[in-house]
């Protein structure tokens, strides 16, 4: 960007009406350049390098009705044709690779209009000041990509009517490279309006910055909260983030001012991720994750500082040895001294023998606290919040652990709630949520000295301080359809979901699954709603699939899913809840209307996953942290189940049949046909499995799996 293109083109219009005075060019002697012959005059060499245009036109009014013409040349070859009769002066550019450049200019004692383009970017501005809003002036300007996910964003009124603001426009082509790089089609982008304003929002500040104002090393705070870098070379360029070069500056508008970008800005939360940077040293150190970090390139050095590791020799006859797993050193073995950060484990070893005696001093393990973030509904949403939440307390309360629990809101707030954590010097972080993935992935591969715990999280590859937990919803879901099939009177099931992410992917498909297994013949209805904090859209849900016959419904989607089946059940319809026994939490253990008709819930015991892996780290040797994987939890684990009927009036015979295809699921004997990971559907055609004898003929009714944690 050229701090001050117009002055030389004012020196231009002086050079050109001097000449025209003075007759050095008029008459029969100017230059013409006939219509169908393109102009030789070349760009300036602000117009060549920084993609400023600049023209200049001007008008001389004379009381004669002779026609001239004055020409003015450049010391780079611009020509200009003047005429009296119309009062006006036209320069047309062309030829500069590709790239075409036409401006017009009337310079009148009551005003001044200049039109720019470059690539299809076209700025209006006049002096009286008859601007358009941005929006308008986007429209007009070409930037159709950037209008468009304005509109799909739903930031069209904003821009329009609030401000001042100042944007930074990217072009087309900035944005096709954006997608490229993000592996998005534009229709993809505009449908994730989440991420979408996220991005837009980020290319925005309050106020009319223009150029002249921009300082190098500046940095302005944009409404999406994140900070633009500025910085400006000597040339007078200016870039943003050292990614975006700003191409066309001060473009006016009613409330604002636009200046063009050749990039797209991504905030700190999306292009963080690709600046990482993998720093990889294997530590032996007993009871902690290895030292294999990828971080990024601010924490680098911190994070390779903590993840070097001395060690010291001992005087010992055996060979000592340093494992990756917690081992217990007894009588005559190995011998480490090792030394990190947190390191716990200290050797003791005899100079004068020839054997080691080594022992570890913390026998009770190798944390002191804990720190868990929510998704957003927080921690007494009833559902999977709450469940993580009660698996902490139970681990603090059994280990003597300090304990810290911090709610999210909105996915604004995942990676200030994790640092928080960080901050408060917690040995392990927690966070629910699939969500979430991505934010934790990113500060345990920042944070190599501190253990996480992602809940519904998958992890492959990943850091040695970080586990996944994983649950078979499809099972979970597979249980609760094989009940709804054999209670539902009209043959026809439906579910209230949540955000199609692969947990509720994989509860719907193994619900639908389950209730084909018993009756291949069901019809199944379900809606994927794109919030999982809507209970008033779970029950309007609820109430369309109740016009469609639906006499039993299922809500897995947290507040969205509950307020689906709170609608049916008050209705008289049997519903089945979700994640942990909805009996209890949305139904207020049979306090609340309607609770008589919950027969159940589909469970998925993230309590006992949270519980198991800080018990882990805690010192218990009945659990193991393996850094880097999932620990999944299903039937075979006891990880899922299903909720007792309580108030409901559910059939012996139907429990008893349910619980018998609850040990055919943990045995392996009966596959549910969803894929375990991404919650797809396995067969094409649709999967259905065909009951079995052994699942059909129900056994003796016994009580409803439900496994406590620690089991």
């Amino acid at each position: 960007m050229r701090r001050n293109p117009r002055l030389l083109l004012i020196l231009l219009l002086v050079l050109a009406l001097v000449l025209a005075a003075c007759g050095g060019g008029g008459g029969d002697d100017a230059t013409n350049t006939p219509q169908d012959e393109e102009p030789t005059a070349t760009a300036t060499e602000e117009s060549a390098a920084g993609g400023d245009e600049a023209t200049a036109t001007a008008t001389e009014e004379a009381d004669t009705e002779e026609t001239e013409e004055a020409g003015a040349a450049t010391e780079e070859g611009e020509e200009a044709e003047a005429t009296e009769e119309d009062a006006e002066a036209d320069a047309t550019e062309e030829g500069m690779a590709g790239m075409e450049v036409t401006t017009e200019a009337d310079a009148t004692e009551e005003g001044e209009e200049a039109e720019a383009t470059e690539e299809g970017v076209v700025a209006d501005a006049t002096e009286e000041g008859e601007e358009g809003t941005i929006v308008d002036t986007a429209v007009e300007s070409d930037f159709t990509t950037l209008v468009a996910a304005v509109e799909a964003a739903g930031l069209t009124e904003t821009l329009s009517e609030g401000g001042p603001f100042t944007v930074f426009a990217p072009t087309d082509e900035a944005f096709e490279a954006a997608l490229e790089a993000l592996g998005l089609t534009a229709e993809e982008l505009l449908a994730d309006t989440e991420t979408l304003t996220n991005i837009l929002t980020y290319h925005v500040v309050e106020g009319e910055v223009l150029a002249a104002d921009l300082e190098d090393g500046q940095t302005v705070t944009t409404l999406q909260g994140g900070e633009i870098t500025v910085a400006i070379a000597e040339d007078g360029t200016v870039t943003l983030n050292d990614t975006a070069t700003v191409v066309l500056a001060d473009v006016a508008a009613s409330n604002g001012v636009i200046h063009a970008i050749d990039a797209v800005l991504l905030p700190p939360d999306l292009a963080g991720a690709d600046a990482t940077e993998e720093a990889t040293e294997e530590a032996a150190v007993e009871a902690e994750p290895t030292a294999v970090a990828a971080v990024t390139e601010e924490a680098t050095e911190e994070a390779v500082e903590a993840a070097e590791v001395t060690e010291e020799p001992t005087e010992v006859a055996a060979e000592t040895e340093a494992t990756e797993e917690p081992t217990e050193v007894a009588d005559e073995a190995e011998a480490t001294e090792e030394a990190t950060e947190e390191a716990v484990v200290e050797a003791e070893a005899t100079e004068e023998g020839a054997e080691a005696d080594a022992t570890e001093e913390a026998a009770a393990g190798t944390i002191t606290s804990a720190c868990l973030v929510t998704d957003s509904g927080g921690v007494t949403d009833g559902t999977f919040n709450q469940l993580a939440f009660d698996g902490m307390v139970q681990a603090g309360e059994e280990f003597g652990l300090e304990t810290q629990v911090i709610e999210s809101s909105s996915p604004s707030d995942f990676e200030p709630n994790i640092n928080t954590c960080l901050d408060g010097d917690y040995d392990v972080v927690i966070t629910v949520g699939f969500l979430l993935a991505d934010a934790t992935l990113a500060a345990a591969e920042a944070n190599p000295d501190v253990y996480f715990i992602g809940v519904d999280q998958f992890v492959a590859e990943g850091p040695e301080n970080l586990v996944g937990i994983q649950f078979r919803e499809d099972q979970a879901g597979f249980l609760v359809g094989a009940m709804a099939a054999l209670v539902s009177e009209s043959g026809t099931i439906a579910g209230v979901y949540g955000i199609d992410i692969p947990p509720v992917i994989k509860f719907r498909n193994g619900f639908e699954q389950g209730a084909r297994y018993i009756n291949p013949d069901i019809e199944t209805l379900g809606v994927y709603i794109d919030s999982f904090e809507a209970p008033d859209r779970g029950a309007d849900a609820a109430e369309q699939f109740i016009g469609e016959g639906a006499d039993v419904i299922f809500g897995a989607g947290g507040p969205t899913g509950s307020g689906g089946i709170t609608f049916a059940a008050q209705e008289g319809v049997r519903v089945i809840g979700v994640d942990q026994d909805e009996y209890f939490t949305t139904f207020g253990g049979g306090e609340s209307p309607g609770a008589e008709n919950l027969i159940t819930s589909a469970v998925k015991r993230i309590d006992v996953g949270v519980y198991n892996l800080l018990s882990a780290l805690a010192g218990s040797d009945e659990f193991e942290f393996e850094g880097g994987t999932n620990y999944i939890l299903d039937a075979a684990n006891n990880g899922i189940g299903f909720a007792p009927a309580h108030d409901a009036e559910v059939p012996e015979e139907v429990v008893a049949q349910v619980n018998e295809i609850f040990e055919l699921l943990a045995s392996g004997e009966l596959e549910t046909g969803v894929d375990p990971a991404s919650g797809a559907l396995l067969d094409a055609e649709g999967g259905d499995a065909e009951p079995t004898e052994e699942a059909t003929e129900a056994p003796n009714a016994t009580s409803p799996v439900t496994p406590t944690p620690g089991s």
